[in-house]
């Protein structure tokens, strides 16, 4: 009529390997460090969008919390000209976020994070450098590949403003991407 109670066991906790206590508590502080394709980026400015071009990005995460880290980032860009295709824009952008990251338990996780920066870009001409802060924001996803690699997709927003007048011009881009991250 009544079913035996069996005991739990206390190693099969849902909480992530790597945490303290062995599976009971808060993770202990990481460092990734990653790499990003951009596979689609659109310019806010006047430029043709670049499929599989020349866009990447190089970055760095500190997590010293479960759901709380900072990340810098550093990203190049080249675009096409609109009006001739022989020419190219060139933008790079050195930029910091705080970041939060939600985990479900499983082997996904997301992050958003929001933050600042400094972009350059370089008209085709070379002489008129457009240099700007940049609003950056991001979204992303990821699925954990192994103990110590995660493979993550997701959007990377850059927006700025080079100044005010007529010589002032719009500066960063819209990218998808996916990309490598390597944890310790």
């Amino acid at each position: 009529m009544f079913q035996k109670a069996r005991a739990q066991n206390a190693s099969a906790a849902t909480e992530p390997a790597g945490s303290v206590f062995e599976g009971v508590g808060r993770r202990y502080p990481s460092l990734h460090v990653g790499l990003d394709f951009m596979v689609l980026s659109t310019p806010h400015y006047s430029a043709n969008r670049a499929v599989f071009g020349s866009q990447y990005s190089f970055w760095g995460e500190y997590w010293p919390q479960d759901a709380f880290g900072v990340k810098g980032i550093y990203a190049s860009q080249k675009y096409p000209d609109l009006s001739n295709a022989s020419l190219s824009h060139a933008t790079t952008t050195l930029a910091f976020l705080g970041k939060y990251r939600f985990d479900t338990g499983s082997d996904w996780h997301f992050t958003v994070g929001g933050g600042i920066g400094s972009s350059d870009r370089n008209p085709p001409t070379g002489t008129d450098l457009k240099s700007t802060s940049v609003l950056v924001t991001e979204m992303r996803a990821g699925l954990k590949a192994s103990e110590f690699l995660w493979l993550e997709g997701g959007v990377l927003v850059l927006d700025g403003h080079s100044g005010s007048g007529s010589s002032a011009a719009r500066v960063g881009s819209t990218n998808y991407g996916f990309g490598l991250n390597f944890g310790f």
